[in-house]
Formats: C-alpha cells, sequence, structure tokens
C-alpha cells in the first residue's frame, strides 16, 4: 500500500520505534527520517542494526516530498503546526498520518489539509518498549473517510487491533487513561521518593510492588508528553479535580475515624465495579503479573 515511508520527529521515543518497525518490514522499499535534533537522531540510529538503510534528511520538505507515507511522532503542543507543514510539501495522493496523545488540535489541522492529501488520525496505546503485537491495540479517530482511514491503519499496523473513536471521545477516554492515571502515579512517587524505595520493595507484598512498578515506568516517558497528558487535555484536568476532591472527602472520613462509611464506601464501589471487571480474575492477573518478573 505504501512504499516509501517518512517519519518525522523520528529522534523520538515513537519515531525510533517506528523507524525499527518499517525498517524490518520486506513490503517498504524506502524509509526516511527527519528530526529537528539530527545529530542526536544520528547518535541514536547508529546504535540500532537496521534490516534496510535509513536516509536522514536535512529538513521536512526533503523527508515529505516523495512519500506516500508520513508518519508525524512530535510533541503534541507541536503536532498541529508540523502537519501544516508536511502537507504543504507532500505529493497528491499521499497520507499524512499523525499520533498525538491529544487529539482535538491535530483532528482540526488534518481536517485542514489539501483535498488531495488523505489524513490519518491513530493513537498506537503502547509505548516504545511494546514488542509483542497480541498485546497493542490502536485507535483510530477517523477524519474524512472512515472505511479508507481504517484499511490505512490495518495495513501499517500488521495484526494489531484498530478501533474507531471520534475525536471528543478520544480526548475524554484519554483524560482518564493517561492524564488521571500519571497524575496519581506522580503524586505515589513524590510520596516515597523520600523514603528508602529499595527497603519499601524488600518488604512490600503484591500491591505495593505492581503499583512502584507502574509509577516507575511512568517517570521513563518523556517529560514532555507527561506534561502535555495532564495540562494540554481540559478532560484531564476535571478528572483531576473530581479526584482530589473526592480524596478530601475520604481524608474527613479518616480523620473521623467514621469506619461505617468508609466499609459502605468500599462495598459500593464493589458493586459497581463488579457490573464490568471480574474483579475476582483481576486479583489473579495481579499476581501473575508478578510471577513473571520474578
Amino acid at each position: 500500500m505504501f512504499s516509501k515511508i517518512s517519519i518525522i520527529g523520528a529522534g523520538g521515543k515513537m519515531g525510533l520505534w517506528f523507524l525499527r518497525y518499517f525498517a524490518s518490514r520486506s513490503d517498504i522499499e524506502d524509509v526516511l527520517a527527519y528530526d529537528i535534533d539530527i545529530e542526536s537522531l544520528k547518535e541514536s540510529m547508529s546504535k540500532e542494526n537496521y534490516p534496510k538503510d535509513i536516509y536522514v534528511c536535512k529538513n521536512i520538505k526533503e523527508c515529505v516530498r516523495t512519500a506516500d507515507l508520513v508518519v508525524i511522532c512530535v510533541p503534541v503542543q507541536a503536532t498541529a503546526k508540523v502537519i501544516r507543514s508536511c502537507a504543504a510539501s507532500m505529493k497528491p495522493g499521499s497520507t499524512i498520518a499523525e499520533i498525538s496523545s491529544i487529539k482535538k488540535d491535530s483532528f482540526k489541522a488534518l481536517r485542514n489539509v489539501p483535498k488531495n492529501i488523505k489524513p490519518l488520525c491513530i493513537h498506537p496505546m503502547f509505548g516504545p518498549g511494546a514488542t509483542r503485537k497480541a498485546n497493542m491495540k490502536v485507535l483510530l479517530v477517523p477524519v474524512r473517510n472512515r472505511d479508507l482511514e481504517a484499511k490505512a491503519a490495518s495495513w501499517i499496523f500488521e495484526d494489531i487491533s484498530v478501533r474507531s473513536i471520534s475525536f471528543r471521545e478520544h480526548d475524554r477516554y484519554m483524560g482518564l487513561i493517561l492524564g488521571l492515571n500519571y497524575f496519581i502515579n506522580i503524586i505515589f512517587t513524590e510520596v516515597i521518593s523520600d523514603e528508602n524505595i529499595s527497603l519499601l520493595k524488600e518488604i512490600s507484598g503484591t500491591t505495593f510492588r505492581v503499583q512502584s512498578l507502574l509509577s516507575e515506568s511512568v517517570l521513563t516517558d518523556e517529560p514532555e508528553l507527561v506534561t502535555a497528558l495532564i495540562t494540554e487535555n481540559p478532560y484531564a484536568r476535571q478528572f483531576i479535580q473530581t479526584y482530589i476532591k473526592r480524596s478530601s472527602f475520604m481524608l474527613s472520613v479518616i480523620k473521623s475515624k467514621d469506619t461505617v462509611s468508609l466499609k459502605k464506601k468500599l462495598l459500593e464501589l464493589r458493586s459497581k465495579v463488579e457490573k464490568h471487571q471480574d474483579i475476582h480474575l483481576s486479583y489473579r492477573k495481579m499476581y501473575e503479573l508478578i510471577e513473571k518478573q520474578c
């Protein structure tokens, strides 16, 4: 479907993931790369053993003008601007894709690319450390033609589940899945960082080990990404405010030693969650996860 691929922002973690991924595919002839920090990109590439040569371009125009597919992997705040810059130099009939974690601005930018350029608004729901396709999924935000865009996304992500969702739904759900989740783990990490973390892990049980594993993984993401997930998504701010409000209520219950209200709340939560999820299965999976780490 696409024989020449260009990666913009190729020096970032996801950009490098896409470089490795496309370079490993035999059905792709050429892979081009550009990053604002070209020297850093070249240094990162020198540490890899790519199955095919990758041409590092000097600027965006050179990188995209002959490409069949351009994949934009830049920080959220820059995505819309880079979409416009790439689209201005792309050949008719080519496809421009972006992978940002917040879609409001990038979706509008894609809607406005020239009619002879095909837009693709996608969000890989996995990080650069992912290796097993069976555990990966990709969200597709239809821009102009859902069926054609789904076909293109399925071609890019071979054997990976692709699900369609509107950009408003996407940003709201990401406010929970990413924004609130990252916020909670940042605060958790800040609280335990003043303690002897090695000792805590040595004496802890399963729950703490899983939580600390998650919170430490969050710290591996680029600060620019984490900042954007929390500050640029208005839904994230709303969920964080709700979280703080409910935390304050729980704190007042704890301070007053109102065990009756606390038990009642726990039972209510269990009942609500059990309508959608087998919590006993979740418990078993938690132990399976830890046992795999040992």
